[in-house]
């Protein structure tokens, strides 16, 4: 039998690749370096979150401390009791109903708590505005909180109205009330006080008109009483009044008017009408005292009113006269 025999002799085995190894060295590698990239960017947002938490920390404000304001209805009374509470000293409480004219109490000794007892509440539905200041060393803030009540059976707090108007020496005083008034009074200066009672058939009015003779600047005090004790005052200035003094004359050929007009308070102006036709003439620099010519317009009978105007306290009061000249016939 033929055989072919071999003759390189016994076969070597190959020896192993390193390129398997080499892979997962580089695999293994690269997953570390994934993982730690993964932990630098992991704590690198943890340092900036924690660095911009300690910085929003170090730019907050603390919280501002209200106080505690409370506003109920004491049962079966138709009255409201108000409590303050604060952690700061108080310096007043004010309370008003609606639109109407607030009232105030100031705290005492450092209080940090006050109570307003026996508020009257009005009849039908109304807004209680209750206002609390911190004294100006514990920060001078100022707090309002309203609050909403509704009775049937309420009480009367509306203040009287009261008005004064002055025309020159006479005096015009009225009060009036949505309810009813109890008496009215007024004082002129260190006089007496006069007392006014409203009548059966409009007890919701009183009024009285009469003349002054001042010799000096001096006040008038009136005061309105209703009868549920709500009480309004008002003040006004009275002063020195004296009319201005016209008079007339004429030209040696009665063709001007010459008026002369004074007064111990300084004039502002002159209105002339001379048959029917007015002008106006401005009296400068405070002057007393004032001398105009006026020109007549026509034959015959030449009739003029002049009213001069004075100025007191910044009001302005005036006077009229008339007259008359016959020119050329």
């Amino acid at each position: 039998m033929n055989q072919i025999l071999d003759h390189s002799g016994p076969k070597k085995k190959k020896a192993p690749s390193n390129s398997n190894n080499i892979y997962s060295i580089v695999k293994v590698f690269a997953v570390m370096m994934i993982i730690f990239g993964v932990s630098l960017v992991a704590s690198g947002s943890y340092t900036f979150a924690n660095n911009n938490k300690i910085k929003n920390g170090m730019n907050a404000v603390a919280p501002e401390e209200r106080p505690v304001i409370t506003a109920v209805e004491i049962e079966g009374t138709s009255q409201v009791k108000i409590s303050v509470t604060h952690t700061k000293v108080i310096e007043k409480v004010a309370y008003r109903w609606d639109d109407l004219e607030s009232t105030t109490q100031k705290a005492k000794n450092n209080q940090t708590e006050m109570t307003i007892d026996n508020i009257g509440i009005p009849t039908g539905d109304h807004v209680l505005t209750v206002e609390v200041w911190e004294v100006a060393n514990e920060g001078g803030n100022k707090y309002t909180q309203e609050f909403n009540f509704s009775c049937e059976n309420g009480n009367d707090v509306i203040d009287p109205v009261i008005d004064i108007i002055i025309q020159g020496t006479t005096v015009e005083i009225s009060a009036e009330d949505e309810t009813a008034l109890q008496y009215v009074t007024y004082r002129i200066g260190d006089g007496e006080e006069e007392t006014l009672y409203p009548s059966d058939d409009n007890p919701t009015r009183v009024a009285t008109t009469f003349e002054t003779e001042l010799t000096e600047t001096t006040d008038i005090v009136v005061t309105a009483v209703d009868t549920s004790n709500n009480e309004s005052r008002m003040t006004r200035r009275l002063v020195f009044y004296e009319k201005p003094k016209i008079s007339f004359s004429a030209s040696a050929d009665f063709s001007q008017i010459i008026v002369d007009v004074s007064c111990p308070t300084p004039l502002t102006k002159l209105d002339i009408v001379l048959n029917g036709e007015q002008r106006t003439v401005n009296i400068p620099n405070n002057a007393t005292s004032h001398r105009e010519v006026v020109q007549v317009t026509k034959q015959g009978r030449n009739d003029i009113k002049v009213t001069a105007y004075t100025m007191i306290e910044g009001e302005e009061n005036s006077e009229t006269a008339e007259g008359y000249v016959n020119y050329g016939g």
